[in-house]
C-alpha cells in the first residue's frame, strides 16, 4: 500500500504461497480496518490494516463456502455495514 502524499510504500500485503493475486479484485472495508484481495487461485484473502503483515486468512477453504479454484476471484466488495464480503468471478460460456 502506498501513500500518495509521500509517494512511498507504507505496507506490503504478501499472500501466502502459492497464491496469485495478479487477476484479483481489491476492496477496503467501510471502516478502513480490513483489506480484501481476490486471487488467481480462486480464494479471497483478508488482511487487518492495523497490523504489519496483518494476514487474517483465506476465504473459500471452508466446506460451507462455495469456491471454485479453477476460476480467479476478479471482484471483491464489502457491503455498506462491512459485515459481509462478496467475492466473485466471471465465467463465460462460449457455447
Amino acid at each position: 500500500m502506498y501513500t500518495l502524499f509521500l509517494s512511498s510504500c507504507v505496507q506490503r500485503f504478501d499472500p501466502p504461497s502459492p497464491c496469485s493475486v495478479s487477476s484479483g479484485g481489491v476492496d477496503f472495508s467501510p471502516c478502513a480496518r480490513l483489506l480484501a484481495l481476490g486471487s488467481g487461485d480462486g480464494g479471497c484473502y483478508l488482511y487487518d490494516l492495523r497490523r504489519v503483515g496483518g494476514y487474517l486468512g483465506r476465504l473459500g477453504e471452508d466446506s460451507n463456502v462455495s469456491s471454485s479454484s479453477s476460476f480467479p476471484v476478479t471482484d471483491v466488495s464489502f457491503c455498506a455495514s462491512g459485515r459481509r464480503l462478496a467475492c466473485g468471478t466471471q465465467v463465460w460460456d462460449s457455447t
